[in-house]
């Protein structure tokens, strides 16, 4: 199985939206501090997840500020963003969850829904995004004040809040702006003839909001009229859009196609210190970001990173990455890294680079968008990357990788306790071996999303079986469980 195979099937919505919504789940881009670590061994002394272990453990300078998990009856997955003054959580579930605050039932239909989590771990407020049929929250952002950004997909009617959005053609997705109580600022639709989707939501240096997924026909923004790329093998995915809005309205002030005759694939976003966007993904056959025609790639399908103008979506720069499929994370220099999994042989630009299986690569790029330096670690089973994020004040990378098996990143090497278990990675900006972060246990843990504060706060975002003991914590017990199906966990990390 291809590792585009693996990308589109295990980031998949379960349902309905599983023609429409692909890997938000596993994407970031963040600004933030990291702090320089030191390893946790894999014998469990001192590791969080390790309850024969009551000693207090460290990462450099972080210790755990609180750890949170809620359960559900029947399935759950959830991503979230760190910001200055808490954080937001969103995803989506089927059967009751249980938040610390309240109790949803969504049924036996999947149904979106968003939170805020403070800085001391309570929950400021949490909502239902309802739907007969369905929904899902893919992306979540918060900016300086507290508020939310929010994107994800519907068929026919959503209601948030007071609001009620309708679609009048197939599946399409949504954003919407919510305030520090969780009440609806505004929202909209995303439609296109034959369906469209919501991957990324973002709130952009210049005050705007970023939106960018998948439409399949032509799709209408505000009467901007964006083609259908002709000659797509697969109509469950069609071509990308990244449009900017107005913060204020959700007013389109420009949007942008992409797109080529196989599979488009978005699964990360990213913007630099100046507005311009960082793209990654993956396509079949080609693909055409306005800078000429990227690489014939195989069924099995290429990894690509592109760069867009933050003014009008124009382009500026693209790079097909062969069997590489990478997040991207931008720096405040204009530089900016690209992490992930090499599946077979790829070339980040350096010349080409191969691997027996899937091994994890990180490459770094100038701000001319030539390559720094790469790094391969191999000898795990299954790797992914969960995300990823370059720190303020080094300009150094931070990465959460999800392993079962064994990995080396230079200080030895360390193997999962049981199942998947998480290791996070902090890079300094010259490439030289990075500092790591394991913990796991006999059962699987899987992280979905990590960001950084520029506080030096951390978040991870996951699902568990089991139980995590992260105590001593400053909040609370510091101990997450998770039922045999998994539920979803939230771990903030504070600086000492």
């Amino acid at each position: 199985m291809s590792y585009l195979t693996l990308l589109r099937s295990s980031l998949l919505p379960p349902q309905s939206f599983a023609a429409l919504s692909l890997a938000a789940l596993l994407t970031t881009g963040c600004t933030g501090v990291i702090v320089d670590g030191g390893a946790i061994g894999e014998d469990g002394s001192g590791t969080p997840g390790d309850s024969s272990s009551s000693s207090s453990w460290t990462f450099g300078d972080w210790h755990v500020g609180w750890a949170l998990s809620w359960p559900t009856t029947l399935q759950d997955r959830a991503i979230g963003r760190l910001g200055p003054t808490g954080a937001t959580v969103g995803g989506y579930f089927s059967g009751v969850i249980t938040f610390p605050d309240k109790q949803f039932d969504a049924g036996v239909e999947m149904q979106g829904y968003v939170a805020r989590v403070d800085k001391d771990g309570q929950i400021a407020w949490s909502q239902i995004l309802a739907n007969p049929t369905g929904a899902d929250v893919m992306s979540v952002d918060t900016d300086a004040l507290g508020r939310s950004l929010v994107g994800g997909n519907f068929f026919g009617e959503l209601t948030i809040g007071q609001e009620t959005l309708e679609l009048q053609e197939s599946a399409g997705g949504f954003a919407a702006l919510l305030d520090t109580d969780g009440s609806l600022l505004w929202a909209r639709t995303f439609a296109a003839s034959d369906g469209a989707n919501v991957e990324q939501t973002r709130f952009a240096p210049d005050g705007s909001v970023i939106v960018a997924g998948h439409y399949i026909g032509a799709m209408d923004l505000d009467g901007a009229i964006l083609p259908s790329f002709d000659g797509a093998k697969d109509t469950t995915v069609g071509d990308l859009y990244v449009t900017k809005l107005s913060i204020e309205d959700g007013s389109r002030v420009w949007a942008r196609g992409y797109g080529g005759t196989g599979i488009d694939l978005l699964s990360s976003l990213d913007l630099q210190a100046n507005g311009d966007l960082v793209l990654s993904g993956a396509y079949t056959d080609s693909i055409d970001f306005g800078t000429g025609p990227l690489a014939a790639a195989p069924v099995e399908g290429f990894g690509y990173v592109a760069r867009l103008s933050g003014v009008d979506g124009s382009p500026l720069f693209s790079r097909s990455l062969g069997f590489a499929y990478c997040l991207v994370a931008a720096a405040p220099d204009g530089s900016y890294y690209c992490s992930g999994v090499l599946d077979k042989s790829g070339d980040m630009g350096s010349g080409p680079i191969t691997s027996p299986t899937l091994d994890m690569v990180v490459t770094a790029y100038g701000a001319n968008d030539a390559p720094l330096w790469t790094k391969q670690y191999g000898d795990a089973s299954v790797s992914f990357v969960a995300g990823s994020c370059v720190s303020a004040a080094s300009g150094g990378l931070a990465a959460a990788w999800g392993v079962d098996g064994s990995v080396d990143f230079g200080e030895g090497m360390s193997t999962a306790k049981g199942g998947e278990d998480i290791w996070i990675t902090a890079f300094p900006p010259d490439g030289s071996a990075p500092t790591t972060m394991y913990f796991g246990s006999v059962q699987n843990e899987t992280p979905y999303m990590f960001t950084l504060g520029a506080d030096n706060s951390a978040l991870i975002v996951g699902n568990l079986s089991g139980v995590l003991d992260f105590s001593p914590a400053d909040h609370g017990t510091g101990i997450v469980t998770g039922d045999q199906g998994g539920n979803t966990f939230l771990l903030y990390l504070v600086p000492n």
